[in-house]
């Protein structure tokens, strides 16, 4: 009986991992460059071009 208890607690443990890993991943049109995350410092400060 205690293997059994072993192994769930290692199989559920390890779910949670996998899981929590997939799930803390970026989304997809962040990667793809969809128009959301553009970063530009030119905006903020007139004379950043004029180094």
């Amino acid at each position: 009986m205690i293997p059994r208890i072993r192994t769930s607690t290692k199989l559920i443990l390890s779910m949670i991992i996998v899981f929590s890993t997939i799930s803390a991943q970026p989304k997809l049109s962040f990667h793809l460059g969809g128009g959301f995350y553009s970063p530009s410092l030119g905006y903020l400060d007139p004379d950043s071009n004029n180094v």
